[in-house]
């Protein structure tokens, strides 16, 4: 560091050549304090931006203290990184450093592998914004009770690639912990950002405090529990193994994505939020709004959960549904016992290999589910509707009670089944499964409505998704056939099939139902009454049929394309008047196809409820990824990915010098992760992946290139 020279000092040398006129002029003395202040002038005026390093040794600052002293003292003029030699460094406390700019400042370890840069005490981070810390061990003194990492009122604080470990297993005091997150109770956000490291300690790992903050925890192993005493803040848990000592993680505005959960006790994890794609090897006790694309090893219970959405879980012991109205539960697969004691349950499109039962309240739809031949269907006191599911044994209490609607049921079960009633147009068709461990129907009889057009129904009485064009099945209509009219469901779809091989000098009206109004067999989706007309060239009517349009529950389901920060929606919801988004940033509309402008970039989960004339309603989530990058941008021509859609491999054709691969899923889950040595053009091997749908991101020296990717198997 460059020495400081202060007026003191100027106006002292000023005093002494007052007293020695008779040795120095004036003049020398004009220039003695030029030279000065042009040889101080950059420890006087200079900010601070660049590289600097610390260190015992040969650095441009021995410790923490001097080059958080300068930053200060100095400011900054850009942003600043710190390369921190090995060694041990004691009680870092870096405060009210100015920042308005929002400059980085990151203290990054500089060493090797084996080596490492050690803060033991305690790491303060205090009305200092965007602090960086990454690659440190960082632990607390034999002893200490408070905090070791305290980040109060700093936002964009950042913990990347650390160890941070009480290796001491010190007890801390009240409000204090391994890892301290001190927001504000008003004003606005602040956030922190936690990401690769190793945290542990066997109470109070993590504590959060106060209510404006924003909290991204990301690939992290997290031994120990989280406190957040005051429920404050939205908490962001993405990609992190979590070895819990206690049971309390039932804290608001919590989000987990791709987490994977172990407790060993006797107590349920007690746990709230909502869920996408995360393991649970524990108990749980859950309460969520969304509860999508989980797998549970273990007992769950889900309570006061009303209007919730359970879909496309795997739930390997027992699920358990209490005081949660209206929950709708779809697409899962359960390996043991269902019980629900909850009114106006939705329960559609499962697998069921146990039993289900059915306690309290009316309004239960029960739908297109398949039920293994062992399995048990049990109501209840509770009513609804019972349609198009496949049964071993029902049983119902009180057997005459009238206020269950059964209907269009087959039933499965061998000798040894226990059916109380039928109900209205029941079937006795063996649906030949797959498999005893995919209850999947190949009995053709059971099979029907197919169509390529939208549908809340995607998989019919099987469970089988919808082909186009439709097997045998009911709603397969030869159009010759037809006298009057036909009745359909609004998500129904319906086949119109002359039973010829050509269609010469004919055509279907009204051209906006027939994508293709010469089709021998076309497949329609109409969305109300219709008078369907099939006409020759000269427009005389040969045949005609009405199809009338019943109510049914709505479907929410919407596209959407992205330029910039600009979404455009596009609502495709069967069976719905009404419909209300939310795009996650605090903003709502109820048009039918909004456009949409966000502020910031990010990840959104935009909302859309479609509602139908009963106000019966339907949800349907969106994810948005990397909004404010377009695909297909600047490179899209200068970067080749083929084949696309990919059975296993993976060409990469590039104008540009490739240094990284990223695949996500849609869900922003990271599923593949490759650093590439400078390489235009390679190939990547992506067997393992399964079929989907992903996004994939390449890091080139020009920039990001996204661009969306399918995953076969022809």
């Amino acid at each position: 560091m460059k020495p400081t020279y202060n007026l003191f000092q100027i106006f002292f040398i000023i005093y002494i050549v007052n007293h020695k006129k008779s040795i120095i002029s004036y003049t020398k003395i004009i220039v003695m304090i030029s030279l000065i202040l042009l040889s101080s002038a950059d420890s006087i005026y200079a900010q601070l931006s660049g590289n600097y390093t610390i260190g015992p040794e040969s650095s441009d600052y021995s410790t923490f203290t001097d080059a958080i002293s300068d930053l200060q003292n100095q400011g900054l003029a850009g942003d600043i990184t710190f390369f921190v030699k090995p060694g041990n460094y004691y009680n870092v406390n870096v405060q009210n450093i100015e920042n308005d700019s929002a400059y980085n400042i990151v203290f990054n370890y500089d060493g090797t592998p084996n080596d490492s840069a050690s803060i033991i005490g305690y790491l303060k981070v205090n009305n200092s914004p965007y602090v960086t810390f990454r690659g440190f061990s960082i632990f607390p003194a034999e002893g200490q009770e408070t905090s070791c990492i305290n980040a109060s009122m700093s936002t964009y604080f950042t913990l990347d690639s650390c160890n941070i470990l009480n290796i001491y297993n010190n007890e801390f005091d009240y409000d204090e912990g391994l890892i301290l997150l001190d927001f504000p109770w008003d004003g606005p956000y602040y956030v922190a950002n936690i990401s690769n490291c190793k945290i542990s300690s066997p109470e109070e790992t993590i504590v959060i405090d106060g209510k404006k903050g924003s909290i991204w925890i990301r690939n992290n192993i997290i031994t120990g529990f989280v406190s957040n005493t005051f429920n404050g803040g939205s908490k962001h848990w993405i990609n992190n193994t979590f070895n819990l000592t206690d049971w309390d993680f039932d804290f608001t505005g919590q989000e987990f994505i791709g987490n994977t959960f172990y407790f060993n006790s006797i107590f349920q994890l007690r746990i709230k939020g909502n869920f996408f794609e995360n393991e649970f090897y524990t108990d749980v006790d859950l309460t969520a709004s969304n509860v999508t694309g989980n797998i549970f090893h273990d007992e769950i219970d889900m309570k006061w959960c009303n209007n919730a959405n359970v879909t496309g879980n795997i739930f390997k012991s027992n699920f358990n549904s209490i005081y949660s109205h209206g929950i709708k539960v779809k697409n899962n697969i359960f390996n043991e016992n269902v019980s629900f004691n909850n009114d106006n349950t939705t329960f559609g499109n499962n697998i069921i290999y146990d039993t289900v039962e059915f306690t309290h309240g009316p309004g239960q739809l029960i739908f297109n589910n398949n039920f293994h031949r062992n399995s048990r269907l049990e109501l209840w006191y509770t009513g609804g509707v019972l349609k198009n599911n496949n049964i071993a044994s029902l049983w119902i209490v009180p057997s005459n009670i009238p206020v269950w609607t059964i209907e269009f049921n087959n039933f499965i079960g061998e000798d040894y089944a226990s059916v109380c009633c039928y109900g209205d147009s029941a079937y006795f068709f063996n649906p030949m499964y797959t498999d005893e461990d995919q209850l999947y129907t190949n009995n053709t009889m059971l099979i029907g409505k197919g169509g390529e057009f939208s549908s809340g129904f995607k998989y019919d009485i099987d469970s089988v998704e919808r082909k186009n064009p439709c097997t045998i099945g009911a709603n397969e209509v030869c159009f010759n056939w037809q006298v009057e009219n036909i009745y359909l469901k609004c998500y129904d779809s319906v086949q119109l099939d002359l039973c010829v091989d050509t269609l010469t000098d004919m055509y279907w009206s009204p051209n906006d139902l027939f994508p293709d109004s010469t089709s021998v067999n076309p497949i329609i989706h109409p969305n109300d009454d219709a008078m369907i007309y099939l006409k020759d060239f000269d427009e005389n009517i040969i045949d005609s049929l009405l199809i009338n349009v019943e109510a049914s529950l709505p479907t929410a389901e919407a596209t959407y394309t992205i330029q910039g920060f600009t979404v455009d929606f596009n609502n495709i919801s069967r069976c719905a008047s009404q419909y209300s988004w939310d795009f996650d940033d605090g903003k709502f509309s109820t048009d039918k196809s909004p456009t949409h402008v966000y502020e910031t970039g990010g990840s959104y989960n935009v909302i859309l409820t479609a509602i139908n004339s009963l106000d019966e309603e339907d949800y349907y989530e969106i994810s948005i990824m990397a909004l404010g990058i377009n695909e297909g941008s600047v490179f899209a021509e200068d970067i080749k990915l083929y084949p696309n859609p990919l059975r296993s491999k993976l060409f990469v054709e590039s104008a540009y010098e490739i240094n990284g691969i990223s695949i996500f899923t849609v869900s922003g889950k990271l599923v593949y992760k490759q650093t590439i040595e400078n390489k235009r053009n390679f190939e990547l091997n992506l067997n393992q992946l399964q079929d989907s749908y992903y996004v994939i991101k390449i890091n080139t020296a020009q920039g990001i290139f996204i661009k969306k990717l399918i995953k076969i198997n022809i």
